[in-house]
């Protein structure tokens, strides 16, 4: 069984459960957080808020 792991800033958050669309959405918003004012982009999950507040 692959399992995918994904981790900032020493948290570390399992996203086997979250879609492509949401990992790539998670990346964008680490990405691109300064240029979008501190918003997160649509369609993170719920467990997101903790890998991106801060």
């Amino acid at each position: 069984m692959k399992r995918a792991m994904f981790s900032i800033l020493g948290v570390t958050l399992t996203t086997e459960q979250w879609s492509d669309e949401q990992r790539w959405t998670l990346l964008l918003t680490r990405l691109l957080r300064r240029r979008l004012g501190g918003k997160w982009l649509p369609g993170l999950p719920a467990e997101a808020a903790q890998l991106l507040s801060g």
